[in-house]
């Protein structure tokens, strides 16, 4: 029976109100970050073989 109360409980409570938090907040602020980046542009560094065997 605890079971099936329970079960009713997460469809009722938990589920609607987690739809209304993911619609309408963005707790980890992804959506206003997107418009600016902390990229840096990286210059090619390709140099010779002997560079790039010397990784290590």
């Amino acid at each position: 029976m605890s079971g099936v109360s329970l079960t009713i409980f997460y469809f009722i409570i938990v589920t609607p109100h987690a739809i209304v938090l993911k619609l309408f907040l963005d707790p980890l602020k992804i959506k206003k970050s997107a418009k600016e980046t902390h990229w840096h542009v990286r210059k090619s560094n390709i140099g010779s073989i002997e560079n790039i065997s010397k990784q290590y």
